[in-house]
């Protein structure tokens, strides 16, 4: 399983911080983030401004995932506009 967490306003439109998801091979934050879009289209409109992180390190969408791996995504702390 790889944990999903959300943070701030991401974690409001999900209903929650935390998310479990199942492992595939050739997964990249990009998978994850699209499993999650399907079932919160809203989460759309934060693409173009999304940090992520892979095991408390910064990523981006074609970083690799892998079970036991944790995956992060949260908006800008300050500034900028959707």
């Amino acid at each position: 399983m790889i944990s999903v967490q959300f943070f701030a306003s991401l974690k409001d439109l999900t209903g929650a911080a935390f998310f479990q998801f199942p492992a595939a091979s050739r997964l990249t934050v990009e998978d994850v983030y699209a499993s999650f879009r399907e079932r919160f289209p809203e989460l759309e409109r934060y693409r173009s401004v999304l940090l992520m992180a892979v095991n408390e390190e910064y990523a981006n969408w074609e970083t690799p995932v892998e079970s036991g791996d944790t995956v992060a995504f949260f908006p800008p702390v300050s500034g900028g506009a959707l």
